[in-house]
């Protein structure tokens, strides 16, 4: 009686093992894949949707937007709003821009601060002054995009009606 294994069943049993290896690698590699594209998904939702809460915090709580220093209808828009500040009652001037595709606010000469994250790209970001003929109401409405993703919002400027 023989003991131990032959060469033919070494050779079947090695092959056997390569393909499962080869499989669970491959499982790996795919679910680390699904995993960062699903990781850069979020913080694109994230710092987009942070972004516009502020903007249209900002833009709720104006007076006025300022149409001669503001850039409407193109990207990169630029919002001038006046508005006052809420702690101190004193006025101020609040300004979004889109700077080195991150989008940042600015009050008064300050200097400006970003709203959305170095890691996200924003590749879009446009503003549209809507005024309602025979009132004093005013609304601004926001369109941002990144890595293909777009958000919008319509803001009415409540100190303005």
């Amino acid at each position: 009686m023989q003991r131990g294994y032959s060469v033919m069943e070494a050779v079947v049993y090695i092959a056997i093992l390569a393909l499962i290896s080869v499989f669970t690698i491959n499982t790996i590699l795919v679910t680390a894949k699904a995993f960062a594209a699903q990781r850069n998904l979020r913080n694109v939702h994230v710092s987009l949707e942070t972004a516009l809460e502020r903007i249209a915090r900002e833009v709720r709580f104006a007076d006025n937007v300022n149409t001669a220093s503001s850039v409407f209808g193109v990207s990169p828009g630029v919002l001038v709003l006046s508005s006052i500040d809420p702690t101190t009652s004193s006025p101020q001037t609040i300004t979004f821009t889109l700077t080195q595709n991150i989008i940042t606010i600015q009050k008064n000469s300050g200097t400006p601060a970003p709203l959305t994250s170095p890691r996200v790209n924003v590749t879009n970001l446009l503003f549209r002054h809507i005024v309602a003929h025979g009132t004093t109401s005013q609304a601004v409405k926001v369109e941002l995009e990144a890595d293909s993703k777009k958000f919008y919002d319509t803001i009415i400027l409540r100190r303005s009606y």
